[in-house]
């Protein structure tokens, strides 16, 4: 009856009220209301769509009024929590116009939206509920929540009535699914007893029927949109009342009075409208507050848990029950002295997590595992979020193949993959820096010693960080997923952990380190580590092709020395058994020994050049280029060693390249004697200077063939000697000293005597030659049991020739009596050898 003595939107509200009302609750009146609401409701449609009535009428209950060009009234609408809702505060019953929590739609979505004609027109069920909902909220919509004393401004019994009526249409609207209430069936003809007249829906224009039906399916597909988001509100609404009943439940003022001061000026202001549709925070900290307060009691939290879990699904969900209850466990499980019922209730925290993950606030549950040392949760709690977030393994698929940049989808798999990882990093980072912190008195007993002053020895709380960290490092390394060997890899290298992290032989660290040298060929550091992985894991022939590279970086940050130590140690590991015997193999060693010697030869330029630069602009410079790289043989030649005259250093690279030119020899060593020679100081300091010098040279070349011209040293010595006026004898007694050959000492002498040149007149003393003869030989004589017996006649012999040569010299000149005779003693003396 009253959808005849009412508009249908006022008809549809009292149906709703009958369906949906505890006294009528399965009753024949909620079932004929119900379907009154269902049948006679109405269809949505555009106004561009007219109808026409079979027969002679004048209803009240049209959807469309009687001129299709009426003047519209202006839209009333309704706030809702959903995007594009609108607000119906204070509507009139009497308002015959659309109502939609969807205030516009797209331009791509709706029908030519700029015709006034082309508007939706909503049906009669969809601005019942509207109105129905509008009227249920109306008293606490613009109510504050709380008072300036943080008292709820709703009462108990008023929460209740309003949750009583919303949860009432809940059950209606679930029982009544949005698809039923918007569904295209058309007006069925009215029953005989509601005396009303048959209605036949059919156009009256021109439109062609199929344009028709695709109008009435857009119409009935907005009106669906329209109807979902207002479901959505009412369940909302029911579980945000929920929450308020349980909050009166639980001494209110005492839950608010533990917000912050932040939290409680915010619920002051807010009002109820603004609590069912923008402040679903308030909601949050409400519950938080709510929780801790029963985990402060440590009291248990599993029946207000599961009545939240109950009323309030969407506001307090799965994670978040699964969270506070964690809370509680790890709560317990610290305060517990028993070892083995305080892992048991770890394990059983960690299991229920992993069940409810990746859904869990991961970065606090992370941190409660932290505070009481469960490093092993945290690791497989990530790995869990990890694996079920991406669990066609994307990521680790984008990452094994050099992670490609269009691989889109990879990436973000990647990418979150590796942000559920950093947790493990944040729990390195707390033992890195926070160790021994609060432990567990078992855990003191075994591995803390206090001293005498009851402060913990720093030795050990270093050990123990360590021994954490080597825990963590081979747990997560214990898992498959490459990528949270990535993050163990990063954080290591991040806080200078080479040595731990070269204990680890995972193929991973290889590959890690090869793509990291790969992406930074400039980063010493790494591809330092990168040698010392391969060595240590066998790989000797890739150890010393990195080692090689290294050596031959152009780097300010590697110094000779260093380059010279890789090049040492890429010989010892070509050198290994491990490395096969082939020809390339052999080829790169002696690649290898030369650069090395070469390296040698350099070190003795920067030595020579180290004591130029304290003086020397361009020497300063040359120290640097010479550590910035190594040079081939050639450019330390012509670059450093004759620019500056570093005559020793020439000589090294002459007899470092085989270099067989002995006019550049000879010119070598004559600088180099007088070098020595000419400078300042005494005859005695100047004769100790060279000798010291030749010394060292014979040390080191006296075997190297041509770079050790023999008789022209002896012979720049003799004229040196003979103009610094020295005793007689003296640069054979220095040569014998170095241990040179008396066989050929004697030979040369032979040679530069039988020569008979005047150098030795001009120079002062004719006789030199023949001085020093007297004295090798004399030498010979002395240490005739040294000589080798098979050798001995011969060398005696020789040593006569030149006696006898001496003699004839003598017997030509003057004044030559006091050489004649010791020349004749020594004739007697080897022929006394001889016999």
């Amino acid at each position: 009856m009253f959808f005849q003595t009412q508009s249908e939107r006022e008809a549809c509200v009292t149906a709703l009220l009958l369906a949906t009302s505890d006294q009528f609750r399965c009753s024949e009146v909620a079932l004929w209301a119900t379907q009154a609401f269902m049948l006679y409701g109405g269809e949505p449609c555009y106004q561009n769509q007219h109808y026409m009535n079979v027969s002679n009428r004048n209803l009240h209950n049209t959807t469309i009024g009687n001129n299709p060009g009426r003047e519209r009234l202006p839209p009333m609408f309704m706030s809702t929590p959903m995007p594009n809702t609108s607000n119906l505060t204070g509507m009139s019953p009497q308002y015959n116009q659309p109502l939609s929590p969807i205030a516009q739609q797209p331009a791509q979505q709706a029908m030519v939206l700029n015709n006034e004609n082309s508007a939706i027109i909503y049906s009669a069920k969809h601005d019942g509920l509207y109105i129905y909902v509008s009227r249920m909220l109306r008293s606490i919509w613009q109510l504050h929540c709380v008072n300036n004393n943080l008292c709820s401004n709703l009462s108990i019994g008023d929460c209740a009535l309003l949750l009583s009526e919303l949860r009432a249409l809940c059950g209606f609207l679930e029982q009544h699914s949005v698809h039923d209430i918007s569904a295209g069936s058309r007006r069925l003809p009215f029953d005989s007893h509601l005396n009303r007249s048959t209605a036949v829906l059919m156009p009256s224009t021109q439109l062609p029927l199929n344009e028709h039906r695709n109008l009435s399916e857009q119409a009935q597909i907005e009106e669906k949109r329209s109807l979902t988001a207002l479901n959505q509100f009412i369940k909302h609404a029911s579980e945000v009342m929920s929450l308020w009943s349980i909050l009166n439940d639980h001494q209110f003022q005492v839950i608010c009075q533990h917000l912050t001061p932040e939290q409680q000026k915010m619920l002051r202001c807010c009002t109820f409208r603004d609590l069912l549709i923008t402040r679903s925070e308030v909601c949050a900290f409400l519950i938080i507050s709510l929780i801790n307060l029963y985990l402060k009691d440590k009291a248990d939290v599993t029946a207000v848990s599961d009545n939240l879990r109950q009323f309030c699904p969407n506001l307090y969900r799965h994670e978040d029950e699964v969270t506070y209850k964690a809370t509680e466990m790890l709560m317990n499980a610290k305060t517990c002295t028993n070892a083995a019922v305080r892992e048991e209730k770890l394990c059983a925290t960690l299991q229920m997590c992993l069940e409810a993950a990746p859904t869990l606030p991961l970065r606090s549950i992370c941190q409660q595992f932290i505070s009481v040392d469960f490093y092993e949760g945290v690791v497989k709690l990530a790995a869990a979020c990890a694996a079920k977030t991406d669990p066609e393994e994307i990521g680790i698929h984008y990452y094994n193949n050099n992670e490609p940049a269009e691989d889109r989808d990879g990436f973000s798999c990647f990418v979150a993959r590796m942000n559920f990882y950093k947790e493990v990093q944040l729990m390195l980072d707390h033992v890195y820096h926070t160790v021994c912190s609060n432990k567990n008195d078992q855990d003191q007993t075994r591995s803390l010693h206090l001293n005498c002053e009851g402060t913990l020895d720093k030795h050990d709380v270093e050990n123990r960080s360590k021994s954490a960290i080597r825990k963590i490092t081979h747990l997560a390394l214990s898992l498959k997923d490459p990528l949270i060997h990535v993050t163990m890899y990063e954080w290591l290298l991040s806080h200078d952990m080479s040595s731990e992290l070269l204990e680890l032989v995972e193929p991973s660290l290889g590959e890690f380190l090869r793509r990291n040298v790969n992406r930074n060929p400039e980063n010493v550091k790494l591809i330092d580590l990168l040698w010392k992985y391969y060595e240590k894991n066998g790989h000797h022939l890739q150890a010393a092709q990195i080692l090689d590279n290294l050596a031959m970086t152009r780097s300010e940050n590697i110094s000779l020395d260093v380059r010279q130590e890789y090049l040492v140690r890429a010989v010892m590991c070509m050198r290994n058994e491990t490395v096969g015997s082939s020809i390339t193999n052999g080829i790169f060693l002696k690649e290898i020994e030369d650069k090395l010697e070469i390296a040698c030869v350099q070190k003795s330029v920067l030595a020579a050049m180290n004591s130029l630069a304290s003086n020397n602009q361009e020497a300063r410079q040359a120290v640097k280029e010479l550590n910035f790289a190594l040079y081939d043989i050639t450019q330390l030649y012509q670059h450093f060693a004759e620019p500056f005259q570093l005559w020793e250093c020439q000589l090294s690279i002459l007899n470092c390249s085989n270099h067989n030119d002995p006019l550049l020899i000879e010119s070598v060593w004559g600088n180099i004697i007088n070098a020595a020679v000419e400078t300042q100081g005494s005859t005695q300091e100047r004769t100790i200077r060279l000798f010291t010098k030749i010394e060292l040279l014979v040390r080191e070349f006296g075997e190297s063939g041509p770079c050790f011209p023999f008789a022209f040293l002896i012979r720049e010595l003799e004229i040196r000697a003979c103009q610094l006026r020295l005793p007689e004898g003296t640069v054979p007694e220095k040569l014998f000293a170095m241990k040179l050959d008396i066989e050929l000492l004697l030979e040369y002498y032979s040679r530069m005597i039988s020569m008979n040149e005047r150098i030795w007149a001009n120079e002062g003393n004719e006789w030199q030659l023949i001085q020093s003869a007297i004295r090798v030989v004399t030498l010979l004589a002395d240490n005739a049991q040294a000589i080798w017996y098979r050798s001995k006649r011969r060398v005696l012999g020789k040593a006569q020739d030149i006696v006898a040569a001496c003699l004839n010299i003598c017997y030509q000149k003057p004044d030559t009596h006091r050489l004649q005779s010791s020349l004749k003693e020594l004739q007697c003396r080897l022929q006394r050898l001889l016999g």
